[in-house]
């Protein structure tokens, strides 16, 4: 496996691309790309649930785009802005194929690759929800292809159902790519190692953000002090700890914080968690936490979540 990810996939294929589509896609750390996009999807009510659901873009006939490539430890993190709307991707290799993950919607989509001198193609080849491959009459028809004009990299998208038609489209071009910093993360969450319930959900969050989010495990140094900062006692910690501009959020208020970072139809589970009382809801949560370890049980070694 190579450093450049579609280098990978393609094989020497990619070589034989346009500059303009090689230099987007090889990517070293961090690099945004802006330009020009169109976003149309049907008009049926079927259609518009699912852009909703899976909160794909909105529609617009003429809207800027912005998107960063980041270079993650096992492939790559696409964060699209379409206009307002925002949708944010992990690409990542399995075998042949091109594997990309939605995030905050537990979808993942499986691509078959080719590449000609004209730029490259994908082709879905399967669908999964909850990692689980969805039967062909489920399965999305979706394509996409790259390619170059007048110097710029050009791309577009169509994804569709057989029973509500076509869900989206979104095409358009980019300027060449600006190499960036990488940014700081602007939310950290402090968290019981040791607890297999607590560990579970910093690893299902780490899935789903990107890199602007830290895990810090209660038992190293940095989270032991940010508990201890809050009142929190590190060798029985009540509650997890999510530290966000400046604020300092706990219990039930913490899990809604996340809810939101995860974004797309989370933020929905977010809303309906704040519609209970907080003194309810943070009963409930302490509930949960006292029986934490004697219901899902405690680790033998502390879990690191991905930074």
């Amino acid at each position: 496996m190579t450093d450049i990810l579609l280098r990978s996939v393609l094989g020497i294929e990619f070589d034989r691309m346009p500059e303009a589509v090689r230099r987007m896609h090889s990517i070293k750390e961090a690099q945004d790309a802006c330009g020009i996009s169109r976003v149309t999807g049907g008009n049926n009510l079927v259609s518009s649930a699912i852009r909703h659901i899976a909160a794909l873009p909105r529609p617009a006939q003429r809207a800027p785009i912005h998107i960063r490539f980041i270079k993650a430890q096992d492939g790559e993190e696409w964060d699209r802005h379409f206009g307002k709307s925002r949708f944010r991707t992990v690409m990542k290799q399995q075998g042949r194929f091109l594997n990309e993950r939605l995030v905050g919607f537990p979808v993942t989509l499986v691509y078959r690759a080719k590449a000609d001198h004209r730029g490259f193609c994908l082709q879905a080849v399967q669908v999964r929800f909850l990692a689980i491959p969805l039967p062909r009459l489920l399965c999305p028809t979706l394509a996409a292809r790259a390619g170059e004009w007048r110097g710029r990299y050009r791309f577009s998208t169509v994804a569709g159902f057989w029973f509500c038609g076509r869900v989206i489209s979104y095409s358009g071009y980019l300027d060449p790519p600006v190499v960036s910093a990488v940014e700081h993360p602007a939310v950290t969450i402090v968290y019981d190692g040791m607890c297999h319930l607590c560990s579970g959900s910093m690893a299902w969050t780490a899935r789903r953000v990107d890199r602007l989010v830290r895990f810090v495990p209660v038992q190293s140094e940095e989270g032991a002090g940010a508990l201890k900062a809050v009142g929190l006692d590190a060798l029985n910690p009540t509650s997890f700890l999510v530290m966000e501009n400046g604020r300092f959020l706990q219990k039930s208020t913490a899990v809604i914080a996340i809810l939101h970072v995860v974004g797309g139809g989370w933020k929905m589970a977010a809303w309906l968690l704040g519609l209970l009382p907080t003194s309810v809801a943070d009963k409930i949560y302490d509930w949960v936490a006292a029986n934490r370890y004697r219901w899902f049980g405690r680790r033998e070694s502390c879990f690191i979540a991905r930074s």
